[in-house]
């Protein structure tokens, strides 16, 4: 077989792969409530002249929505607080260590490297690490002073809770419903 005549079956095939869709990998309602923890901090803060405090908590909401799932709602609700707690930190030590380019550089190589640990422990958790680094690294290139960046930490985390709170509004009436799918 020549090299000419094995590249209309890779094309094929590359667009085979395209055009897939596992429909049992959909989750609109996942999405619909994602969609709004990410949208309802920008309209909010929108609305009351405050986009900045808007797009901070949406900022948290939409790290936290990465690990939202369909599993027991006990173990949504850990893994959504952990992301949380997560953002936060990184929001604040973004912002905070911003200022100096070497100790931006230290932290997100300790970030990066304790990132890289987690893949030990579970793809949950290195899913956890990867998102809290890369918002890190975003959140780097706006310096600000101390407070201002515990103030920003603290939004993402008023964020994740939001989004928080959305994925689990519906524990006490479809209590056992992911445990039941499990």
């Amino acid at each position: 077989m020549t090299m000419a005549e094995a590249r209309p079956n890779s094309w094929a095939a590359l667009w085979d792969v395209i055009r897939r869709v596992d429909r049992q990998k959909v989750a609109p309602w996942m999405g619909a409530r994602n969609t709004l923890g990410v949208t309802l901090p920008v309209a909010i803060g929108a609305w009351m002249g405050a986009v900045p405090v808007g797009l901070a908590m949406a900022t948290g909401a939409l790290n936290v929505c990465f690990s939202d799932s369909s599993e027991p709602y006990r173990v949504r609700a850990r893994r959504m607080l952990a992301a949380t707690v997560l953002v936060g930190f990184a929001v604040a030590f973004g912002e905070a260590c911003g200022r100096s380019h070497v100790l931006a550089v230290a932290v997100t190589t300790g970030w990066a490297f304790a990132a890289g640990l987690l893949v030990a422990l579970s793809t949950t958790a290195a899913d956890l690490g990867v998102v809290s680094l890369v918002t890190l690294v975003v959140y780097s290139s706006a310096p600000a002073d101390p407070s201002a960046a515990l103030y920003a930490g603290l939004l993402a985390v008023l964020g994740g809770l939001l989004q928080t709170s959305i994925s689990l509004a519906l524990w006490r009436v479809r209590r056992y419903v992911p445990e039941r799918r499990a």
